[in-house]
């Protein structure tokens, strides 16, 4: 464990390369291996919510182990901030994708059952927090620590985790789909991306980011259990009815330039931590070099008692005065950890 610990933290990128190449790998490629899209919808969703505990699963123990998450990220504190900000998105996203015209004017589709629903809402909620705690908790944190928490490395880092999160949606490639429309999707995914970044960093939390998140794909893919009664009824149903392989040069535009307003409200929302001095090695230490901070403390106290072992009966009864060299021992092994990890 520790050798896989000190591989990670020196070899940064290769971890991320191990990343991603996991999260995709266990996706669509392990989907169609075990037989591909079910007969029944209910078997579908079932499936799908196993593949995306699949993914998740490794690079959130990994992501734990390795100090990257933490519970602190599943916070509720900022919670109603990140719902907040997300909101203008979410409202956005419901219109265009037609979703608020299914909800008044469609029908469920044939072959929707009472499970259907639920399942396909936990389906949805599964997608956010794979691809959140992959993305977010785990690939950014990692990038964070290696760039820098503000200024420019920030900058970068936002940029950067946003792209793989975008190359990471290559994956409809193996399904059967469209080159260009999977471009699309890509760039619009990398673009949402940098929004994401925003709320994260804002809310210090990933729970709205899982919400947003598997709201945001609720929107897209309700056309999968409602249909319209009339297509008109959905703002995109004459696109949405084109085959996936075909897509129109404003068709291929319109999505990315959609959501290029909110990576710009994003960014605008980290004016103040791009303007910061750059602090890399800091932020880093402050979640994976904390163990290695309470090892010192644990050292030191060690050697006191050892050394209070070898004091004279006489000397053992004025305990307060161990109790004191203690405490300055844990304060001064707490200053030169923290000065190791600024040099870092």
């Amino acid at each position: 464990m520790e050798k896989f610990k000190d591989f990670a933290q020196k070899h940064v990128y290769l971890f991320v390369a191990g990343c991603f190449l996991v999260f995709c790998l266990l996706g669509t490629p392990l989907f169609n291996l075990t037989g591909g899209k079910p007969g029944r919808i209910d078997a579908f969703y079932v499936k799908r919510i196993l593949i995306w505990l699949l993914q998740v699963a490794p690079i959130a123990v990994a992501g734990f182990l390795l100090g990257h998450i933490s519970k602190r990220d599943f916070s509720i504190k900022g919670l109603g901030k990140g719902l907040l900000f997300g909101l203008p998105l979410l409202l956005l996203l419901f219109v265009t994708n037609g979703a608020i015209g299914l909800l008044a004017n469609g029908r469920l589709r044939e072959g929707v059952s009472v499970l259907t629903i639920p399942l396909f809402i936990l389906c949805n909620i599964m997608i956010g927090v794979a691809e959140e705690v992959t993305f977010r908790g785990v690939i950014f944190n990692v990038l964070r620590g290696k760039l820098g928490n503000k200024g420019g490395g920030l900058f970068g880092v936002v940029w950067l985790s946003s792209l793989i999160f975008g190359l990471a949606h290559m994956t409809p490639l193996l399904e059967g789909a469209g080159l260009v429309p999977t471009i699309s999707q890509m760039i619009y995914t990398a673009v949402i991306g940098v929004f994401y970044c925003a709320l994260y960093i804002r809310s210090k939390s990933l729970l709205p980011l899982i919400i947003v998140h598997a709201l945001v794909d609720v929107s897209a893919f309700m056309g999968d259990i409602i249909t319209a009664v009339d297509v008109s009824a959905t703002v995109d149903g004459a696109a949405a009815a084109q085959p996936l392989t075909e897509m129109t040069l404003m068709e291929f535009l319109s999505v990315p330039l959609l959501m290029l307003p909110f990576a710009i409200y994003g960014l605008f929302l980290l004016r103040k931590q791009f303007k910061k001095k750059n602090s890399a090695s800091l932020f880093a230490n402050s979640r994976v070099y904390t163990n290695r901070t309470k090892n010192i403390k644990e050292e030191h106290t060690m050697t006191l008692i050892e050394k209070f072992a070898t004091l004279t009966p006489e000397q053992r009864e004025n305990f307060s005065t161990f109790g004191r060299l203690r405490a300055n021992a844990i304060s001064i092994a707490a200053i030169v950890s923290t000065r190791r990890t600024i040099r870092l």
